[in-house]
């Protein structure tokens, strides 16, 4: 099968699959063509980037530096008071 039959099929199967297989499929598309390594995933299935990454982290420690976080311990109480609530 030559590289412009596999398009025309595979153009033609893409309009017939589920959002969950047509996810996946641009996920792989996204790794295959990432212009940087891919390190993780998200939930969704898509690819993190290390430059997503490094990003993230910076958020998140600019966040702790600014106290927008939540404590083990306050975690743990409201966890308690979720499974009082049943």
């Amino acid at each position: 099968m030559t590289a412009v039959e596999i398009r025309a099929e595979l153009q033609e199967s893409l309009e017939h699959l589920d959002e969950q297989f047509l996810k996946a499929i641009y996920a792989m598309v996204k790794t295959y063509t990432a212009k940087e390594a891919v390190v993780g995933y998200h939930l969704s299935g898509m690819p993190i980037t290390q430059s997503e990454l490094e990003e993230q982290i910076k958020l998140g420690e600019q966040q702790i530096q600014e106290g927008k976080y939540v404590s083990t311990k306050e975690l743990k109480k409201k966890v308690s008071t979720w499974r009082n609530t049943k």
